[in-house]
């Protein structure tokens, strides 16, 4: 069976390269995308296991908290409110850019089930 599919979405183009390259590296599959809205989109065509969000902009706010009740949800960002955007989201976790790698795959492991 394939291997679960985690879902980035960030709108810096730059993040969303270096964290495709440490899931993939790690064995995860990776969709990446640039916004809340497309990220909605992109789950229609597969469930991922996890969604890793950026803090959104207010226009995409509505987007990432409906995406964050259809798939669990952690927030990766370096706004300074991280805490209270993950628990609006009702994300499942948080972790506050610059971040450890070793952090963050602990954090995706912990949440994402390996296929069976």
């Amino acid at each position: 069976m394939a291997e679960p599919l985690v879902l980035v979405v960030d709108d810096d183009d730059a993040n969303r390269v270096v964290l495709r390259e440490i899931l993939a590296d790690a064995g995860y599959r990776i969709a990446a995308v640039a916004s809340p809205s497309e990220a909605r989109e992109a789950v229609r065509d597969e469930r991922p296991a996890l969604v890793i969000l950026d803090g959104s902009s207010p226009a995409e706010k509505e987007h990432a908290s409906e995406l964050a009740a259809e798939v669990p949800a952690i927030v990766v960002s370096a706004i300074p409110y991280i805490e209270r955007e993950a628990a609006r989201l009702r994300a499942r976790a948080w972790l506050r850019k610059p971040f450890e790698i070793d952090d963050l795959l602990a954090l995706v492991r912990e949440h994402v089930a390996p296929a069976s």
